[in-house]
């Protein structure tokens, strides 16, 4: 009939249901570090629906990271879920061979080794050894590699300080004096001039090392350097032993009398009598002071005889009396006929 209005009416499309949540299984993306596929889940009008996160990815901190996805339907309905993403090291680092490593003569310190790990890239070894390595000989160095995720090894090396130098022997020529019993005894020191090593010198020694009359004049003596590891030297070099007995004494015994002088097979000593009961050392010297004969005497009496040196050839000598307790001396020649 051509007759006809519009009206107007709302006709509403209101979205007010969440995405579905989705159940997110933890993951574990890698050893060292990484990124966790993207989740998906469904909603009732936008179908499939990806998650979307703030975190940053590639995830490097080792362990687990809670990471929280948001789903967006883009109608005003969101939901946050979270997953457990893993990153867990499990390897151990590479075992390296460690080679003997020789550090010295004396003392020395080895190297830092050092070896590969799959997150951790060139790692140094540590160890609870002290250094300088002192001790001859092989010390076994245990190293340990950690990777600083948990892992770690023990390698052993062997480290050497061998001491293969010899000292160096440098000696000096002295001389000695008899004592008043003509002995006389000498020290690797006494002799010892400079004498060195590259570690240290442990000992010096002479050989030999004490005298009497029978080694008056030049001696030779060897000296033995002998380093703190067991290395040793020889030089050699002459001792020259004198006899002090041609000394005048410091304190001389006085009223005595020593004869017949010459003499031949019988001679007697005259002593004060404050001696009596003491022990006499009764010593006959040549011209050149070398000791040709001793005794001991006990004096009994105030005159000592006695024929011990009745088999001496003619010529003059020197003899010396020293009071064992006093320590006095007497100091007369002699001619023996």
């Amino acid at each position: 009939n051509g007759n006809s209005i519009n009206v107007n009416q709302n006709v509403i499309v209101d979205d007010t249901t969440d995405p579905a949540t989705p159940t997110l299984a933890d993951v574990n993306v890698g050893q060292c570090s990484g990124t966790p596929p993207t989740p998906t889940t469904t909603d009732n009008c936008a179908g499939t629906i990806n998650g979307t996160t703030s975190t940053s990815f590639p995830i490097t901190a080792q362990g687990t990271t809670v990471v929280t996805w948001t789903f967006d339907d883009e109608n005003g309905n969101t939901i946050n879920v979270n997953q457990n993403v893993i990153v867990d090291d499990t390897t151990d680092p590479e075992t390296p061979t460690l080679a003997d490593v020789n550090v010295g003569q004396c003392s020395g310190t080895p190297p830092t080794p050092t070896t590969t790990d799959n997150c951790a890239g060139t790692i140094n070894g540590t160890t609870s050894t002290s250094f300088p390595i002192t001790a001859q000989g092989t010390t076994v160095v245990t190293w340990t590699f950690n990777d600083g995720n948990g892992n770690s090894i023990n390698v052993n090396q062997n480290v050497i300080v061998d001491d293969t130098t010899d000292p160096i022997c440098n000696a000096i020529g002295i001389t000695v004096t008899l004592d008043s019993m003509g002995n006389a005894t000498i020290t690797g020191a006494d002799i010892d001039n400079g004498s060195s090593d590259n570690c240290g010198i442990a000992s010096l020694s002479a050989s030999p090392n004490t005298f009497n009359s029978s080694n008056l004049g030049p001696n030779n003596v060897t000296l033995t350097v002998t380093d703190t590891n067991g290395n040793s030297t020889n030089c050699n070099v002459v001792v020259t032993v004198e006899d002090n007995a041609l000394n005048n004494p410091d304190e001389e015994i006085v009223d005595i009398r020593i004869y017949p002088n010459p003499f031949n097979d019988n001679l007697k000593i005259s002593l004060p009598q404050e001696y009596f009961g003491n022990l006499m050392n009764i010593e006959i010297f040549d011209l050149r002071g070398r000791l040709i004969h001793r005794l001991a005497k006990e004096v009994t009496s105030t005159t000592i005889q006695f024929n011990e040196f009745s088999n001496l050839e003619e010529g003059p000598y020197f003899i010396k009396i020293t009071d064992q307790v006093s320590k006095r001396s007497a100091f007369k020649q002699l001619i023996k006929k």
